[in-house]
């Protein structure tokens, strides 16, 4: 399946999209301020031939983390959106350590 989806978003639009950001990575490679940010379009450009099956990070998920984000989700799909607010002041998302999901802050 991520063959054929990898496939049809080439057809409709993807390689577009590549070559777009692959040209502005380019733009942003001419100053040393840019560099960067160019290197950044050219991960997203990778990311935009083959988006099916491809994260553009390796790390992976803690266990607060992954909670974290599965709350997220479910409460999306019961209230149809989130803002930033509830995110730190209400329920459920006020019980969370967030030194475990989002790490010690320095």
């Amino acid at each position: 399946m991520k063959f054929l989806g990898n496939i049809l978003w080439l057809l409709l639009g993807g390689l577009i999209i590549a070559v777009i950001y692959f040209v502005v990575g380019l733009v942003m490679c001419i100053t040393i301020v840019g560099i960067p940010w160019g290197a950044q379009h050219f991960k997203m450009a990778i990311g935009a031939v083959f988006p099916f099956g491809k994260f553009i990070s390796g790390a992976k998920l803690n266990a607060d983390q992954e909670e974290f984000l599965m709350t997220i989700i479910s409460y999306v799909c019961e209230n149809g959106d989130i803002t930033t607010d509830p995110l730190i002041n209400d329920e459920p998302f006020s019980e969370y350590d967030w030194q475990g999901v989002f790490g010690p802050q320095t």
